[in-house]
C-alpha cells in the first residue's frame, strides 16, 4: 500500500470516488491504518458535501432535475461515513 501511495501520489491522481480511492481506503482500513483512511476519504467526503450544498442552493424546479446527481453524491458520502465508522474515526460524526 505504501508503494501505491509512493508511485501514484494524491498530488498526481487526486483522491476521488471514481479513481479507486475508496478501494484504497478499504485496504488501509483492513490493515488498521485509520490515518490513511481519513486522509483518503476527507477529500471525497468534502467534494460530495460541496456538490450537495450547491445542488441545494438551486431553485426547486432545477433541483428536481438533478435528483440522480444528488443521489450519486449522497451515496459517496454514505460510503465514506460507513468506512470512517468502521475505523472508529471522529470524522464519522462531524
Amino acid at each position: 500500500m505504501e508503494y501505491v501511495e509512493k508511485v501514484i501520489p494524491a498530488t498526481t491522481v487526486p483522491h476521488n470516488y471514481s479513481s479507486g480511492s475508496m478501494d484504497l481506503a478499504r485496504v488501509w482500513s483492513k490493515v488498521g491504518n485509520k490515518q490513511q483512511v481519513e486522509k483518503i476519504l476527507q477529500p471525497i467526503a468534502q467534494n460530495a458535501c460541496d456538490y450537495m450544498s450547491w445542488y441545494l442552493s438551486l431553485p426547486n424546479n432545477m433541483l428536481i432535475q438533478e435528483d440522480d446527481d444528488i443521489m450519486y453524491y449522497m451515496y459517496q458520502l454514505h460510503n465514506c461515513i460507513d468506512l470512517l465508522q468502521e475505523v472508529k474515526s471522529n470524522y464519522a460524526v462531524e
